[in-house]
């Protein structure tokens, strides 16, 4: 099955690789539209590459992070059932749509990404559920609405893991992630360990495809809500 609307901009080495409906082997409940198993692999020039790295298509990989998330949500549906959930740096969408099909009452994915925004509602309906989108993550000035954010592969960026941190004591944050091994234990406890590799496969080091789950301890957002009182 293919998705004609969903197209690798023309300044990436990959514009020439085929968006393809796939089932991903850690969630087979699970369907995503990504790049083809044979997309092209061949050494590039550097103008090629740099190009690529101007506009990577994030969205058209299903990363081993996101898909590990995935899997745990499923698993544990009681910890996004009936809750608002924020995907944040959703790239495909697959945390998000997990939790919409653990029967989550409101999924949002945030993503800067136009054509990973694209890509989340081809996704999501794909997989037969709603899942809005938002360019940017701007909280209106009222109470908190986010009961659960969902985060995959993007504490890489010290600021992003700064930003979880503070809002673990607003909701509960469920991190999926490969490339930072430790967080501080009283704030994040590791739940849950996969090994499975990104979809299509790039060939990352193996120690990349150890991924870990953390949940942000509860006694953080009890404090908090008692400090509100």
């Amino acid at each position: 099955m293919e998705n004609n609307d969903l197209t690798i901009p023309n300044d990436s080495i990959l514009e020439n690789a085929r968006i393809i409906a796939r089932v991903l082997p850690l969630c087979p409940e699970l369907k995503l539209f990504l790049l083809e198993e044979d997309y092209p692999k061949d050494p590039v020039s550097e103008h090629e590459f740099n190009a690529n790295i101007a506009s990577p298509p994030y969205w058209a990989f299903c990363w081993a992070s996101g898909q590990a998330l995935a899997r745990f949500i499923l698993d544990n549906p009681s910890l996004v059932r009936d809750k608002v959930i924020l995907d944040f740096g959703a790239g495909s969408g697959v945390a998000g749509i997990a939790a919409a099909k653990a029967d989550a009452k409101k999924v949002v994915a945030c993503d800067v990404d136009p054509a990973a925004r694209k890509a989340i509602r081809a996704n999501a309906k794909l997989n037969q559920v709603e899942v809005q989108t938002w360019g940017e993550m701007v909280f209106p000035n009222r109470d908190f609405e986010f009961d659960v954010i969902l985060a995959g592969d993007v504490c890489y960026d010290a600021k992003n893991a700064k930003l979880l941190t503070t809002l673990a004591d607003n909701c509960l944050v469920l991190l999926g992630d490969s490339r930072l091994k430790e967080f501080p234990e009283d704030i994040f406890i590791p739940k849950a360990r996969f090994r499975i590799k990104t979809v299509p496969d790039i060939f990352e080091i193996e120690e990349y495809n150890h991924i870990v789950i953390y949940q942000s301890a509860s006694n953080n957002r009890t404090q908090h809500i008692g400090a509100e009182k």
